[in-house]
């Protein structure tokens, strides 16, 4: 018997239109269960239907660093993370984790324009995700990269106080910081009235 999954109500038009024309596959994956890794089908999508998962891969020093990350409604195919570096990437599941699969195959049968419209949109999200883990990584000093993280996480919650979506030393893994050194720039940033910090929820003053 098939999984019944409650969707969210406030469901992506685009992940809705995969959800009315294809039979996607549901599975649960719980707390740091591994979702896909680099020897799985390349044409594998997965959206995200509840909880969240890393995008991860190991460095030439065996450590973990955090690539991407998803949300709810976020989209990943497997095809566009199979050219990372040294090719031992993984999405892990956060939390209690609810994916719907489909084979990329299928969408690329479908020639109708909404279809096409959607392919250009995984192209384009999956450029951008990358483009801004780059500018973050980019800047000159660890400041610029909180700076750079805090405003992206501003214009998605349009609003200059938030929670970021990932832990603090997560946070540290992502900017591909020491964790101490990060602690101490945040700390300098509040008593500057830089940002005001309390826990994971930030608010940006300047």
């Amino acid at each position: 018997m098939a999984e019944k999954v409650i969707y969210s109500e406030a469901i992506d038009p685009r992940i809705k239109l995969l959800k009315d024309h294809f039979q996607l596959k549901i599975k649960t994956f719980n707390r740091n269960e591994i979702i896909v890794n680099s020897s799985n089908d390349k044409n594998l999508m997965g959206i995200i239907v509840s909880g969240m998962a890393y995008l991860a891969t190991i460095n030439l020093d065996y450590q973990k660093r955090i690539i991407d990350y998803y949300e709810v409604n976020d989209m990943f195919c497997n095809s566009t993370m199979s050219n990372l570096g040294n090719n031992s990437y993984y999405i892990y599941s956060k939390s209690k984790c609810t994916v719907a699969f489909l084979d990329h195959r299928e969408l690329l049968k479908d020639s109708t324009e909404a279809f096409v419209q959607l392919q250009d949109y995984l192209i384009i999200n999956s450029g951008k995700r990358v483009l801004h883990h780059i500018d973050i990584l980019s800047q000159l000093n660890l400041r610029n990269k909180l700076l750079s993280f805090f405003d992206y996480c501003r214009k998605r919650n349009n609003s200059t106080s938030f929670v970021l979506p990932i832990t603090l030393s997560e946070l540290a893994e992502y900017l591909a910081v020491d964790r101490s050194a990060m602690m101490r720039e945040i700390a300098k940033m509040k008593a500057e009235a830089i940002i005001m910090s309390e826990g994971r929820k930030i608010t940006l003053l300047e």
